[in-house]
């Protein structure tokens, strides 16, 4: 750095010309012609790299949890939509092997049904299913069932006279 008013050379941080005592004063081209060091280079791209990193992860962060919120909505409607193509007919009908899995799933021996009458009912909310199982001593038991994609039941209902709706038994 020079001096404005003798052109002497001054020393840095000084605030008076050793010369003529003018006051120094730093302008912007002068901030500007001080050499950068490999050391203030060094600290300036750690800055930099701090903060790309630190804006980089908390935007995946954000889009993961929209994603797994996402995936978890699409996945159950996709699961409903599944156990609909597997366990139930065109029009909604549970189909008897459905019927039997999803009892055996929850422990309920289907085997009482197995030479008897099995009705199936239509319904056409997505993954549920009704299924109607005949003994041979003309006993009747109502199930609704919620099917997972493999026709095993994630919820299962039982007809209640008392209550005169279905019970959740699982």
């Amino acid at each position: 750095m020079k001096c404005k008013k003798c052109g002497c050379e001054l020393d840095v941080g000084s605030q008076f010309c050793k010369q003529c005592g003018a006051k120094c004063e730093e302008d912007e081209k002068t901030i500007g012609e001080q050499p950068i060091t490999m050391g203030k280079a060094f600290f300036i791209l750690l800055i930099i790299a701090g903060f790309a990193y630190v804006s980089f992860s908390s935007s995946d962060k954000e889009v993961s949890q929209k994603e797994r919120s996402t995936k978890s909505s699409v996945s159950q409607i996709d699961e409903d939509a599944l156990a609909d193509k597997n366990c139930k007919n065109d029009l909604g009908f549970s189909n008897i092997y459905a019927c039997r899995r999803a009892l055996s799933s929850a422990g309920i021996d289907a085997d009482k049904y197995i030479r008897e009458k099995w009705i199936t009912t239509g319904n056409r909310i997505k993954g549920i299913g009704f299924c109607e199982g005949f003994t041979r001593l003309k006993r009747s038991d109502q199930y609704k069932i919620h099917y997972d994609k493999n026709c095993n039941a994630k919820e299962l209902y039982i007809w209640s006279d008392k209550l005169g709706d279905f019970q959740r038994i699982k």
